[in-house]
């Protein structure tokens, strides 16, 4: 799985270093980027992966592998519109929803990629996601550190 994620890290290298993004905007000023949609970023350089993914517009048929991001500040110089950048909280209750409920049990392989771990956070949904593993699906939480290094959160959050 992370592959996967260091796939879809590549595309967000890709989209903050476009040579569109390089020419209209200053990349010291921030506040001139443009936002995006995670859709759009899909749109522009196709993932090549048959997944769910949240937050996304699309809802398709429900896949083995899901992927849920919630990032709380722009990525590799790429800026989310406000209804992409979902609290990990609420991305959790999604995850739970998602993969316990309304595609129980096609989502095996489960993906979090967060760019902030907070383990209080984590402590209400743990019972949830250790239920998952105990199914025999494979949750894996990354952490998206300053340097775009995927590192795995399993073991910080009680996996």
């Amino acid at each position: 799985m992370k592959n996967i994620v260091e796939g879809f890290i590549a595309m967000l290298k890709r989209e903050g270093n476009s040579d569109f993004r390089s020419e209209m905007f200053d990349r010291n000023d921030r506040s001139q980027m443009e936002s995006t949609t995670f859709d759009e970023l899909f749109d522009n350089y196709g993932s090549g992966m048959d997944m769910n993914f949240f937050p996304s517009e699309n809802k398709g048929a429900c896949r083995e592998v899901a992927m849920f991001v919630s990032f709380h500040k722009p990525a590799f110089g790429v800026k989310f519109k406000k209804d992409q950048m979902i609290p990990l909280d609420d991305v959790l209750r999604k995850l739970v929803q998602q993969v316990l409920g309304t595609c129980y049990p096609q989502n095996k392989k489960i993906i979090l990629l967060t760019d902030k771990v907070d383990t209080e956070i984590f402590e209400p949904w743990l019972g949830n996601l250790q239920a998952i593993e105990r199914m025999g699906m494979e949750i894996q939480i990354f952490y998206l550190n300053s340097n775009g290094i995927p590192k795995s959160a399993n073991e910080i959050v009680g996996l």
